[in-house]
């Protein structure tokens, strides 16, 4: 079902308790609620979903209801694409900290980081270690602007993104600017799941994405070096810039 919601409907208390409360009232399942980022003078969009097994002649007596909701400025159905199939496909772009954003679910970037690899041999790792650079520095100076220049702030915001973006989970647990070292630890590293039972270090993309952030805080070329990974036995993976 998707609904949108009046622009005043933003800042009211209880707008989305009595409205699924309807829902509930009618005897409906709730199985997933996503809204979109709210804008402040403009309606909202809720996209959710509802178990209709055994009711579906009963769906468009629910809608009428949700409609004369006083905060509610539009109902409409989204039906599966076919049985055991249903697409979220109400909004128009995803965005994270106000960016456009897209995804690239494991069967595309699995085939993008095998295919560089396989065909470009030893000299595949190293691409991907230098696109990883390229990505990292510009990383690092979108999040710098976020966190206003201040470095504790700049290491949550590099701490949460990589994680919102599917990556993985990074915890920077070494930063010494005036030796200019670093260190990294990601549990679930996207890249090396790919790779379990490879017996080596196996992150090329992520570990150059992290020399480029860190060549960016210590304005100098440094290296990133895998010392523990998943892909040979590890609990996680650990970087060590230098």
């Amino acid at each position: 079902i998707i609904v949108t919601f009046k622009p005043e409907a933003l800042f009211k208390v209880g707008v989305l308790k009595s409205f699924l409360e309807i829902i509930a009232e009618e005897g409906f399942p709730l199985l997933y609620l996503t809204l979109a980022t709210p804008k402040l003078s403009k309606p909202i969009s809720c996209f959710l979903v509802v178990d209709a097994t055994d009711k579906t002649d009963a769906v468009m007596s629910l809608v009428s209801k949700l409609k004369k909701h006083q905060d509610v400025q539009n109902v409409e159905i989204l039906k599966p694409l076919f049985n055991g199939l249903l697409v979220n496909t109400i909004f128009d772009f995803l965005t994270v900290a106000d960016e456009r954003s897209v995804i690239f679910r494991k069967t595309i970037y699995e085939a993008f980081l095998k295919t560089v690899r396989e065909f470009f041999g030893t000299g595949g790792g190293a691409l991907l270690y230098h696109i990883g650079g390229v990505i990292g520095r510009k990383a690092f100076e979108n999040q710098n602007k976020i966190a206003g220049g201040e470095l504790k702030k700049l290491l949550t915001v590099s701490e949460a993104l990589f994680k919102a973006s599917g990556f993985g989970e990074a915890k920077i647990i070494e930063v010494n600017i005036k030796s200019k070292q670093g260190k990294v630890k990601i549990k679930n590293n996207f890249e090396c799941e790919l790779f379990k039972n490879a017996n080596e270090p196996s992150s090329h993309f992520v570990r150059g994405l992290w020399a480029g952030w860190f060549e960016r805080l210590f304005g100098k070329e440094v290296k990133a070096i895998e010392t523990r990974c998943i892909a040979k036995g590890d609990k996680y993976c650990e970087f060590e810039i230098h």
